[in-house]
């Protein structure tokens, strides 16, 4: 369970039969060990800055958004640091 988590993406982008929502959690907990997440739908989570996010897309470890659309989901969150939730 994610505190207060929207009831309605962000922003939500398409491609074929795939679909990526995204939230952006506004709270005020510092450990990721509070949270509770399904298994079945988290591989990892983590903490990471936009240049951490670009990294991890160019070694292969995040999906390949473009550097526009991260830098604009960063943006919104208006935050060094993000909470990234995928549905």
């Amino acid at each position: 369970m994610l505190p207060q988590t929207p009831r309605q993406p962000q922003l939500t982008i398409t491609s074929g039969q795939a679909y990526n929502d995204f939230y952006i959690l506004k709270t005020d907990f510092n450990q990721l060990s509070e949270l509770t997440l399904q298994k079945t739908e988290v591989q990892q989570i983590r903490w990471a800055t936009f240049e951490e996010v670009k990294q991890l897309v160019a070694v292969g470890c995040f999906i390949p958004y473009p550097d526009s659309l991260l830098s604009i989901m960063f943006e919104i969150g208006q935050n060094p640091n993000a909470l990234w939730v995928f549905g």
